[in-house]
């Protein structure tokens, strides 16, 4: 089995996931009995949190039953949003946040026009080309504070080496 090194382990660090399930139905009870419930793995034989970068959050809208004039936070004007979309006449709460008034004019990326397309694609490889720079530069200066520190740590062991033998004769 081959071991990451120190080096490159910063390549192979893990982000937290978060698996989202909106749910348009009416769960078994034993499973989902409230709006929003978090799921995280454990392993069976210790009962311990097999990892805390992955959860699953389930979104059981039958039991999100606000009105669009109970709704107070953006979390749940979104969840609202989310639930009535497809009998909605009219998006909801637009006046409030921009946010919703972009979500009704946000195309699927499928009917962008062949010169939208286009622009959408740079801008993703733009944002590809980025990122590659930035982790260029982050090896870089990986490289850079090795070297320094392997430096400096040759210099100490010089002078130590120097301290030991100061006064016995050598030289």
């Amino acid at each position: 089995m081959e071991v990451i090194s120190s080096e490159t382990a910063i390549l192979y660090q893990f982000v937290p996931v978060y698996v989202v399930c909106i749910m348009n139905f009416m769960p078994k009870e034993h499973e989902v009995t409230k709006f929003r419930t978090d799921v995280a793995l454990r392993e069976k034989s210790s009962d311990s949190m097999f990892s805390d970068k992955l959860r699953f959050i389930y979104l059981s809208h039958p039991f999100f039953d606000k009105s669009e004039e109970e709704c107070e936070t953006g979390f749940e004007k979104w969840i609202y949003v989310l639930k009535y979309m497809e009998v909605l006449e009219r998006l909801p709460f637009t006046a409030q946040k921009k946010i919703f008034d972009h979500l009704a004019k946000l195309p699927d990326v499928r009917f962008l026009s062949s010169e939208e397309r286009e622009k959408y694609d740079e801008s993703i490889k733009a944002v590809d080309d980025y990122y590659g720079v930035l982790m260029s530069y982050y090896m870089n200066g990986i490289d850079e504070g090795v070297a320094k520190g392997e430096a400096r740590g040759s210099q100490h062991k010089s002078l130590e080496i120097a301290k030991k033998n100061d006064g016995k004769g050598y030289g």
